[in-house]
């Protein structure tokens, strides 16, 4: 799907917001947002970008997966804290 940087944004931030507003969880967000499930991991950045020059990659070698990443950090510890990071870090792009 070909997305302008601010629909990927759009997408992107409604889909953390679900998430935040969820205590942290994605459970049930495709179903809420049918739209994102054609989309590379449910997300409007990493269907435009899938890493290369992602906006939210900034100073992270390995992109969402770095260690240090806020997204890398939520798949480890499902919090509203570490989606709010993810969100904040979208917000902010």
């Amino acid at each position: 799907m070909k997305l302008t940087k601010k629909q990927a944004k759009e997408l992107s931030v409604k889909k953390w917001e679900y998430i935040v507003n969820n205590d942290g969880r994605d459970y049930g967000l495709l179903k809420k947002y049918p739209e994102l499930d054609n989309l590379q991991s449910s997300c409007g950045y990493c269907e435009k970008y899938f890493c290369d020059d992602c906006p939210i990659n900034n100073g992270f070698l390995s992109g969402c997966v770095s260690k240090n990443h806020p997204y890398y950090k939520w798949t480890k510890n499902y919090t509203k804290a570490n989606a709010q990071r993810m969100l904040n870090l979208i917000l902010n792009s």
